[in-house]
């Protein structure tokens, strides 16, 4: 707990690689929070690690280490070896190719003043809101909801909490959050997850929330996600891994029969969508995702002997 009127110390982890230039904008945003952190610390992946200019912020403590494992996941771990109890209150992760509003760090740190809450995110701005029978069909095969804001559905797809109009409690939390230190010190990101690190923020912040500590949204506090493209896998890996790590972690936090079905439920949704958008719009990424949906589906059926 905080001593009254104590500044909370705030450190903030980025894992790269081969971005230097969005890692550069990442960081000049972190420089112009209207509530300082305490030190931005950098794993760098790239083969060079030396794609950051700290002289344009000379007043924020910038510190880059070279991976000594490439991933995010076990980079993200790398740093939290690196963050003490004396040095921090709360840690907030970031992806290196998000720009953060400038009130992003004060905002949640108000939500962690109250005790009960151990995990607060903002919400990324600028993301297209699909059409109304989109929204239906995702519904129907629980690849999305109407309403569900937040939510880990029995498929185990996770709601994106990006239509709450007030600060709100949510069951899980995107990449981008803060959470109290001295809550989740002992906790890692899961490094078994497949290929590209789909849900492993899922993950880690239902973890937070089995603890008992509260997770919380301010769609006050806002973040661009640029989406760059360096350094990341093609869109087959993409939706292979997001689908098997999708169904790793509904394993483990709705293990059954029922939840079996809404995840097959939810692949024959995908397959279908994925193969009108691929062949009737002769849409790229859409067939290449379907090809790696395929090759999740395949390795799942593996795994658990034929069975999915």
């Amino acid at each position: 707990m905080l001593a009254e009127g104590a500044r909370p110390r705030v450190v903030v982890l980025i894992p790269t690689r081969d971005r230097a230039e969005s890692l550069s904008r990442c960081v000049r945003s972190v420089a112009r929070q209207t509530q300082l952190v305490d030190r931005v610390v950098v794993c760098d992946g790239s083969a060079s690690c030396a794609g950051l200019d700290s002289s344009e912020w000379s007043s924020l403590p910038v510190l880059v280490v070279a991976a000594s494992r490439v991933g995010a996941c076990e980079q993200r771990n790398q740093l939290l070896d690196l963050v003490s109890n004396d040095t921090c209150d709360f840690v907030l992760y970031l992806d290196d190719d998000v720009e953060i509003a400038t009130d992003y760090v004060q905002r949640l740190v108000a939500c962690l003043q109250d005790e009960s809450v151990d995990g607060a995110a903002g919400v990324s701005r600028g993301e297209c809101a699909s059409p109304l029978y989109m929204r239906a069909y995702r519904h129907l095969f629980m690849l999305g909801a109407l309403r569900e804001i937040g939510q880990m559905l029995p498929s185990g797809v996770n709601v994106a909490p990006t239509q709450v109009a007030e600060v709100s409690e949510v069951q899980w939390l995107f990449g981008c959050a803060m959470y109290r230190w001295s809550r989740v010190a002992d906790l890692r990101f899961i490094e078994r997850a497949a290929g590209y690190a789909a849900y492993d923020d899922v993950d880690y912040s239902l973890r937070v929330s089995r603890l008992g500590g509260r997770l919380i949204v301010d769609p006050g506090a806002s973040l661009t996600h640029h989406h760059a493209s360096g350094g990341r896998p093609d869109y087959a890996e993409i939706a292979r891994s997001s689908l098997v790590n999708r169904y790793m972690v509904l394993l483990e936090y709705r293990p059954g029969i029922w939840s079996d079905i809404a995840f097959a439920w939810s692949c024959l949704g995908l397959l279908l969508l994925l193969t009108a958008q691929g062949f009737r719009t002769k849409n790229i990424p859409a067939r290449e995702s379907l090809v790696g949906i395929w090759a999740g589906i395949g390795e799942l059926r593996r795994s658990r002997g034929g069975a999915l």
